[in-house]
């Protein structure tokens, strides 16, 4: 399993903004405020699930033994 760092994270939704889609559209059709998806461009929150789902990404939280 690949991940994608937080900043590409970032970049999708950035270019999904850009391309075609308003921040209070993707607010909308996501259930957050447009100041939320503002703050989570910022990089000072972290994406809704319903964010990921929109840009086709899923979180994953793994945990490794540290030797």
């Amino acid at each position: 399993m690949t991940g994608i760092p937080e900043n590409e994270v970032i970049d999708r939704l950035r270019a999904l903004v850009t391309y075609n889609r308003k921040q209070s559209d993707i607010a909308r059709e996501c259930g957050v405020s447009s100041a939320f998806v503002s703050e989570v461009l910022k990089g000072r929150k972290k994406p809704s699930d319903a964010i990921l789902s929109l840009i086709k990404v899923e979180r994953v939280i793994i945990y490794r033994e540290v030797k």
